[in-house]
């Protein structure tokens, strides 16, 4: 659903009044049951923050804010920091940097890429610890996942961020989704 016309269409998950559905809720308690990751999907900013707080209500302890700063999503820094303060991790995906009019995929030359500075300005924001960064790539007209993996990682150190908050977004704060390591 794109976020500036929240009649557009899609599936929604909160009603009129901003209440998470019923049926939503019945999957966050299946999710919250299996311990599992529940992502927010492409949702306007206003049902992810009403998500967070139903699913942690549901008893869900993993939640990712899916690309939170791509087009048409465009999550401000404050409601970032609002869902991370609910416990919610905030994704990042490189594929959100190659939007735009030069992007080499005709479907994604109408959206607005996000320059790395911002992305920048909400890791250090939100803070590395609930932040993780992934590519969204596997399409044949972008670079492999691997490729674009390194890119963004590469762009993210020059603007500034740490190899300690690397490891935090890349490694461990996966790791803790994954159960892997306890979060």
């Amino acid at each position: 659903m794109n976020a500036n016309k929240p009649d557009a269409g899609g599936v929604h998950v909160t009603d009129s009044a901003g209440a998470v559905l019923p049926d939503v809720r019945k999957v966050m308690k299946i999710v919250a049951k299996a311990d599992a990751i529940l992502g927010t999907g492409h949702i306007a900013p206003k049902e992810s923050l009403a998500m967070v707080k139903a699913a942690k209500e549901e008893g869900v302890r993993k939640i990712v804010i899916t690309h939170a700063m791509q087009d048409p999503l465009f999550m401000s820094q404050d409601e970032m920091k609002r869902c991370a303060e609910m416990g919610a991790c905030i994704e990042h995906c490189y594929l959100s940097h190659l939007m735009g009019p030069m992007s080499p995929a005709a479907g994604f030359r109408d959206r607005k890429g996000v320059p790395m500075d911002e992305f920048v300005k909400a890791i250090k924001g939100v803070g590395a610890e609930r932040t993780v960064v992934a590519t969204d790539l596997g399409q044949t007209h972008n670079p492999t996942p691997v490729d674009g993996m390194r890119e963004f990682i590469q762009q993210l150190m020059k603007k500034g961020v740490t190899e300690a908050e690397m490891d935090l977004m890349t490694r461990k704060n996966p790791a803790r989704l994954l159960a892997l390591e306890p979060f």
